[in-house]
Parts: structure tokens; sequence; C-alpha cells
């Protein structure tokens, strides 16, 4: 209990937030409302009252920055192959809806600078997820700082990934690494190593010791991936900052 106490006290006294990002955060746009990163699903988590997304990004073969998690196509479109092997004409011929449900048949998987657009449209902040095949990281996110830079559709900004190389190569935009195992000590120096603002966390290695220990080091804390309103409720009152979800209307309620 001591150390709890200590912990709390210190967040109290330290920490600062991720520049108030939204505190419900739309899985893959809403993964449970709609196809996950789809313009579609951006559509449902802003009805679900979500004020971010977070969504996937992965590079074609002609280098396109398209909105996509797995490293093939099967799983989430009608198509099939490597995403990295496909031109984005091929990627882009693909029926990213039909398989969650008829009324999302013929759904596209995006463009980065769609997504970007309609967020801006929708006021939501983004997360952008850098996915990377290996002995790509450094290509990928130069691609996304790229085409950041080009995008004319700048909503608020989060990047983020597994990769620290991904990240690194990725400029100076706000960026958050992902982690999925290992200690809080660990975590803080691989974020102060890249300069990020945010750490996000499988929600099963938290606890308010840990949190605690991240706000010291200035890093906000996200958790995922938070479906089970109890559990979510939980990791709040623990100190987590922000939650990712598949049903926004079910965590904002």
């Amino acid at each position: 209990m001591a150390l709890e106490a200590q912990a709390e006290a210190m967040t109290r006294a330290s920490f600062r937030p991720l520049a108030a990002w939204p505190r419900v955060v739309g899985h893959r746009g809403a993964a449970a409302l709609a196809p996950e990163n789809t313009l579609a699903g951006m559509h449902m988590a802003a009805r679900a009252g979500a004020r971010a997304v977070e969504l996937d990004l992965r590079l074609a073969a002609d280098g396109a920055v398209v909105v996509l998690h797995d490293a093939t196509l099967e799983r989430t479109t009608d198509g099939c192959g490597l995403a990295r092997r496909l031109n984005l004409a091929a990627i882009r011929a693909a029926d990213a809806g039909a398989w969650f449900g008829p009324a999302f048949a013929g759904e596209p998987v995006p463009l980065l600078s769609e997504a970007l657009a309609l967020a801006r449209d929708l006021g939501l902040a983004v997360n952008l997820e850098l996915k990377a095949d290996r002995g790509m990281a450094v290509a990928t996110g130069r691609a996304v700082a790229a085409a950041l830079k080009r995008s004319r559709s700048r909503p608020k900004l989060l990047l983020s990934s597994f990769s620290p190389r991904c990240l690194a190569a990725a400029g100076e935009f706000p960026r958050a690494l992902i982690v999925g195992r290992g200690t809080a000590r660990a975590w803080i120096k691989t974020a102060r190593a890249l300069d990020a603002q945010a750490v996000h966390v499988r929600y099963a290695l938290l606890d308010r010791v840990s949190i605690a220990a991240l706000h010291e080091a200035g890093l906000a804390v996200g958790a995922y991936t938070v479906n089970a309103k109890p559990r979510a409720k939980m990791l709040f009152g623990l100190g987590v900052d922000y939650v990712f979800t598949d049903d926004p209307r079910r965590i904002r309620a």
C-alpha cells in the first residue's frame, strides 16, 4: 500500500497529459460496429461519441500509404496477397466491407489522405499505428511522414508503433510506443530514446504503480484493447489516460 500511495503522489505532482487526448479511442475506427480501418468505421466511431480513432497504416508496393491492419488482404477484404507486393490499384479493387455485412459492401481500403480528410471533417483526433513488414520499418516511417507533410488535412495526430525504428524514421510528429510485454522501466527507457509522449500498453500489464511511473516520466498511458465497461472503469481508476475500444458507444456509457 505504501508503494501505491507514493505512486499516486508522484502522479499528482508531475504528470501533464498528452495535450488532452480523448479518453475513449475507437480501435481501428469502431471495429465492433463497422468494418475495421474503413471510412465507414470512422463515421460509426463519431456517431458512437468517440472523439478519436486509431487506424493502422501499411505501404503498398508502389509506396502508397493505405489504412490496413494485416500484412495480407484476406482477413478484412475479398482480395488476397501481401499488401507490400500489390500496387494501390489492386488493393483498392478489394472490397473491405462486405465481410462485415451487406450494408458495407463496396467499402474500399482507404488511403491515408482520405482518412485524414474525413477525420478533419468529423472533428476526430487520429492515432496512426505504423505497421511494417520485416526490413521495411524505416521505409514505412519515412513514407508516412512524407504523406503527412504533403497533406492539407491535418487533424490532431499521434503516431504509434511496436517498432522503435519505424517511429524514429517518422520524424517530428508526436509519437507513442506500443508494448505488449516487459516492465515500466524498460518502456520508459525506450520511450525516452524516441522522445515519445505516450506509451500504449496491453491492459493486463498495467497497475497503479506502473502507471504512476510512466506518468512520472512524463508519458501518457493508453490501454488496449478494452471492450468491457467494468474493466474500463477499473483502468481509469488506476490512472490510465485513455483506452482503445472496438465499441466506443459501450465504453462511453
